[in-house]
């Protein structure tokens, strides 16, 4: 029994069961525990090694579906939101339509123009919606654009031709563009279209440069398209930080709109003069 005692205190526990059926041939203990619980370790090992293989495929699959969800944050002046779908031009609608219905899910954040260049070189953003991007560097541009029509609008039974003078607004951050009016022209900067469209009401402006769409978004009966042609129109490209899901994010979106037949309605021309008005 003391023989017993010693063995069991010397011995691993996985190796006791052998050493006391060994009791009674004592040469044969050191040869049997140790093949024994070599062939202990060699099964735990391999256990361990199994589920630590299951445990990575775990983890890779999971960061695989985060990414494949994980939000892509657009940087915009323009607010897709349900309104401005529902009087948008159709192939302005099909742009924002595809663009929102990719793998990930889309967020639009509404910012100013001046603060894009710091939001995509901070990565604060993933991509910006800009009519130049050619002004970024290390990035992926998709292929189709979003178009918008910048049109002259008055007010409601103001012949606006027939004015010697006219005071126009136009949003600060477009050039001014050629106006096919004949009269003296006077230039108001306005901050958006809505203050512009305040002025047009209390009669401090009598023509207002914008985005047809926002205009149909407001509804006000007083405020009418005067029937020129637009006085520029202005695309504006999807660019994103080049990174590889960002690529692929683009890369989806472009075959999607390849796909997809819809004719949109503003008119294709063969040159487009390109403002930096988004």
């Amino acid at each position: 029994m003391k023989a017993f005692l010693v063995l069991k205190r010397r011995r691993p526990e996985v190796c006791q069961t052998v050493q006391a059926v060994s009791l009674l041939e004592p040469e044969r203990i050191h040869v049997i525990t140790k093949s024994h619980c070599n062939i202990e370790v060699g099964i735990v090992f391999q256990k361990a090694c199994f589920w630590l293989l299951i445990c990575g495929v775990i983890y890779l699959v999971s960061i695989a579906k985060a990414d494949a969800v994980e939000p892509v944050n657009i940087a915009s002046t323009v607010s897709f939101e349900e309104s401005w779908m529902s009087h948008a031009l159709p192939d302005q609608r099909r742009f924002v339509s595809v663009l929102s219905s990719q793998t990930r899910p889309v967020i639009f954040d509404v910012v100013p123009l001046n603060r894009y260049d710091d939001l995509m070189t901070t990565a604060q953003t993933d991509c910006v919606m800009s009519a130049f991007p050619a002004d970024f560097a290390n990035v992926i541009v998709a292929n189709h654009r979003i178009g918008f029509e910048l049109k002259l609008f008055g007010r409601k039974g103001v012949p606006v031709d027939r004015l010697d003078r006219v005071e126009i607004g136009h949003l600060a951050n477009i050039p001014k563009p050629p106006v096919p009016l004949q009269a003296e022209l006077n230039w108001n900067d306005v901050r958006s279209i809505e203050q512009g469209m305040e002025l047009l009401d209390a009669r401090r402006i009598d023509v207002l440069i914008a985005d047809s769409t926002h205009i149909r978004m407001h509804k006000n009966p007083q405020v009418v398209d005067l029937n020129y042609p637009p006085v520029r129109i202005v695309e504006l490209a999807l660019v994103c930080r080049e990174t590889a899901s960002l690529r692929d994010f683009v890369k989806g979106f472009d075959e999607a709109m390849a796909n997809d037949k819809f004719e949109g309605s503003i008119p294709r021309k063969a040159t487009y003069d390109l403002v930096r008005a988004w």
